[in-house]
């Protein structure tokens, strides 16, 4: 009996610890994969786990089967590597858009003018990640109501000019510290500056939305014309890309768009990226290479610019 007693209490000690580890008997694991012998196939992620068998074929002789195995096992890990980035920045798109979208529908239930500055003062700070906001207004009249008393900042004639480089609608600063003048007490603690132009109509004095972030590099806009070509290069660093030979989107083409602003400068940001490009580790970009993209990117610009000119012309004479 306390043999039997002795097995029973043993048995009872293994299967608690295999409870305790969550870890089945090896037994166990033969039984299942022998009644389902298409797991593997099903569940191919386990390969990067397992650890192939070193074959002893004779001297001289290559063991192909652990070779191919394990690099399936490195291919694996290579696809989870680029999988978890692009859901990563999917991921961070789309909270930047629900974002965007959350300060636009607050900025439209504003239901007087007051209202609308405390919004931009108050909430949209916080609901795009910056330090402050501010809405400046040149003007030499007195404001409506009480719009000085709660935030809007009163310039001279001519300084939201003097912030912009020619006649774009926004300015993006890397790093530039923040301006009383516009920003007021909060000045202290802005390192990157956006600027956006704010045109109210015929006869209405011009404005200015300034949005400033606590680090350096918040905003930049050294490149806002290739900021495409900028992420799909730093995508190639973490695989293969794969295009689809179709036209997903469609655009529509206004003279007051950002990008139309920033068409005389198209050429040399593509020609500013490619030289950063032949210097990034892990890119490799030719000269030749490099040369026929500074190429396409002059033709293309100039293109550009034609169809804006005809656009304008068009709605000109009509």
């Amino acid at each position: 009996m306390s043999g039997k007693s002795d097995d029973a209490t043993d048995a009872a000690t293994n299967n608690g610890r295999a409870l305790e580890h969550d870890e089945p008997a090896p037994e166990s694991v033969v039984t299942f994969l022998g009644r389902h012998p298409e797991f593997l196939n099903d569940h191919p992620e386990l390969f990067s786990a397992l650890v192939p068998p070193a074959l002893n074929r004779g001297e001289g002789v290559l063991d192909m089967q652990a070779f191919m195995l394990r690099r399936l096992q490195s291919e694996l890990r290579g696809m989870k590597g680029r999988e978890a980035a692009l859901l990563a920045a999917a991921e961070a798109n789309a909270a930047v858009q629900a974002r965007i979208l959350k300060a636009a529908e607050a900025l439209l239930r504003a239901r007087s003018f007051e209202d609308l500055i405390r919004v931009i003062n108050e909430d949209l700070p916080e609901m795009l990640s910056v330090e402050t906001i501010s809405l400046c207004v040149e003007t030499e009249e007195p404001l409506p109501g009480k719009a000085g008393d709660i935030g809007v900042i009163v310039m001279n004639a001519g300084m939201i000019d003097s912030l912009f480089t020619g006649d774009e609608t926004v300015a993006l600063h890397a790093e530039m510290g923040g301006e009383r003048a516009i920003f007021g007490a909060a000045a202290g603690e802005v390192r990157s500056v956006a600027l956006l132009r704010l045109r109210f109509g015929p006869g209405l004095p011009t404005g200015l939305l300034a949005l400033g972030a606590g680090e350096a590099g918040g905003f930049d806009g050294r490149r806002g014309y290739v900021i495409d070509l900028d992420l799909w290069t730093r995508l190639l660093l973490r695989g293969p890309a794969y295009a689809l030979d179709e036209t997903l989107a469609v655009f529509r083409v206004s003279e007051g768009q950002w990008s139309v602003s920033l068409g005389r400068q198209q050429a040399r940001q593509v020609r500013e990226l490619f030289s950063e490009l032949r210097a990034r580790p892990g890119i490799s970009v030719g000269r030749v290479d490099a040369a026929i993209g500074w190429l396409r990117a002059g033709v293309a610009a100039w293109l550009r610019r034609l169809i804006y000119i005809a656009i304008a012309v068009r709605r000109r004479l009509s």
